[in-house]
């Protein structure tokens, strides 16, 4: 099974300060192309730490095609060019689904397959993030090179975990997880993944695959 070691930092609340601090942590390729190989794949990678009450997450992003068409939480963010992080914080079956399109929308639910819900709006709120991919609000044009290259973070704090008691990431130290890399309804669609998925056909939402996410 794969594994991390997620470091701490000190507290920082900004996006800002965010894109700044995760810059000190090792980038985790997320480039399992396990269904649709192909030369036409973005290059992704995550970094992740924590600073004791909440997970801090920062992708980096270079794609041929984008697309952002949600424009609030809780709409369907894996149509558009997404990145996504999926936590079960008892390491069983129990996950949480954090799915971050590339304008900084949010797409969230909790609990075990057959029993998920989406939390209530000051949830989605507390979860602070910010994409570089979009400028007041307008998706910003490619590069030279015709390449889109854009970066996300996002702070999530542990009462996002709604549907446990957590006060802390000391409690987590069982935690299993996957990140993801989609885009649905790209021209090209695709379905990356940090820790390999051993399944036929394209499936984000099973925990037997997750990977150990080991806090420090």
């Amino acid at each position: 099974m794969k594994s991390l070691s997620i470091p701490r930092l000190a507290r920082t609340t900004s996006p800002d300060e965010l894109f700044e601090a995760l810059k000190a942590v090792e980038p985790q390729p997320i480039a399992c192309d396990t269904w649709h190989p192909t030369d036409n794949v973005p290059d992704v990678s995550v970094r992740v730490a924590h600073d004791g009450e909440a997970i801090l997450l920062r992708y980096d992003v270079c794609e041929r095609e984008i697309r952002a068409a949600c424009i609030m939480d809780g709409d369907p963010s894996w149509k558009d060019s997404c990145v996504e992080f999926f936590i079960a914080p008892d390491g069983d079956d129990f996950y949480y689904n954090f799915e971050f399109s590339c304008a900084g929308t949010l797409y969230l639910q909790g609990g075990r397959p057959g029993d998920r819900v989406s939390p209530a709006p000051e949830v989605f709120a507390s979860v602070v993030r910010c994409s570089s991919a979009v400028t007041a609000g307008e998706l910003n044009v490619p590069d030279a090179d015709g390449m889109y290259r854009w970066s996300l973070v996002a702070r999530i704090p542990v009462s996002a975990f709604w549907r446990h008691k957590i006060t802390g990431i000391g409690q987590l130290g069982a935690a299993r997880g996957n990140f993801y890399k989609c885009g649905d309804l790209l021209p090209n669609p695709h379905f990356l993944s940090w820790a390999p998925i051993d399944l036929p056909e394209p499936a984000f939402h099973c925990p037997p695959f997750f990977g150990k996410l080991n806090f420090e």
